[in-house]
């Protein structure tokens, strides 16, 4: 529900308001209980935040954390959604995406598992 908010929350221009929600999650899942996958949902969360903030360097190396995460545990439709998410952010960065070059590789090569498991 915070993650569902903070994204909202991003999305709506409120940047302030949706790390708030990003960091209490943090928080709560830093305390050591086992949270499989949802990890990676928050990470998805946390990267959309720092897109919307323009720190878009260390948005793209959450997204693919989380997506690498989402994939370990075969969350499959969270995975789908981090990469719609991974591709507004790209939207919304215009051109400064452009000059992160190796991001885009990186972005390549994680795109091109999703797929499949689909078919």
């Amino acid at each position: 529900m915070l993650l569902d908010l903070a994204r909202a929350q991003a999305e709506a221009g409120r940047p302030e308001d949706a790390r708030r929600h990003v960091d209490r999650f943090q928080a709560i899942i830093s305390r050591g209980e086992d949270w499989r996958g949802r990890c990676g949902i928050a990470g998805v969360a946390e990267a959309v935040v720092l897109s919307v903030e323009e720190r878009l360097d260390e948005a793209m190396v959450c997204f693919e954390q989380a997506l690498w995460s989402l994939g370990r545990f075969r969350l499959v439709a969270d995975q789908a959604d981090g990469l719609h998410q991974w591709g507004l952010a790209l939207m919304r960065a215009g051109d400064r995406w452009k000059q992160t070059r190796s991001s885009k590789r990186r972005r390549s090569s994680t795109t091109a598992t999703v797929p499949g498991r689909f078919g």
